[in-house]
């Protein structure tokens, strides 16, 4: 009887291997599901695209109409020949479109001593007219770039009508 109580006590090979293998399985098993944890918050961590912010509306455009259509002679013509011209500036800023209306007088008097210059050759065809339309532009940013605006925000200068006689 001592022995078969022995061999009750003493753990055989058999019955210590069951426990032990489902240790190393259960062991094994949290490993495995911790690595996939940590890869997965690596992955969302490292990978993924960061939130992109919300583009700033742009602003409308804002046109202003120089009021009166600018009158003149055309230099170098045999017969006395005007040209009357019709000009919106076009912008998006605010801040530009008060410095425009602020300063008419220094407006009005560049773009008129450019059209002054004119020849009736040059304006009476269509790249004359858009080459003027270019100078305008030029000249209207000369003038917010004295008064210290941006020129830049000022993105065009459109003729809304376009007389030579």
């Amino acid at each position: 009887m001592a022995d078969s109580e022995v061999k009750k006590d003493a753990p055989t090979e058999e019955s210590s291997a069951a426990p032990s293998g489902r240790r190393r399985l259960l062991l094994g098993g949290a490993a495995l599901a911790l690595t996939g944890i940590g890869g997965g918050a690596g992955y969302w961590f490292w990978w993924r695209t960061p939130a992109q912010p919300e583009p700033e509306p742009i602003p409308p455009l804002q046109f202003l109409t120089l009021e009166p259509p600018f009158v003149t002679n055309l230099a170098g013509a045999d017969a006395q020949r005007l040209l009357q011209v019709e000009v919106s500036v076009v912008t998006r800023s605010p801040h530009t479109l008060a410095i425009l209306k602020d300063h008419q007088p220094m407006l009005r008097d560049g773009l008129l001593m450019l059209f002054a210059s004119q020849e009736v050759g040059a304006v009476s065809l269509t790249a004359g007219k858009e080459a003027l339309r270019r100078a305008a532009l030029s000249t209207v940013r000369q003038v917010v770039k004295q008064v210290e605006g941006d020129p830049v925000t000022v993105l065009n200068v459109l003729f809304n009508g376009f007389v030579v006689q």
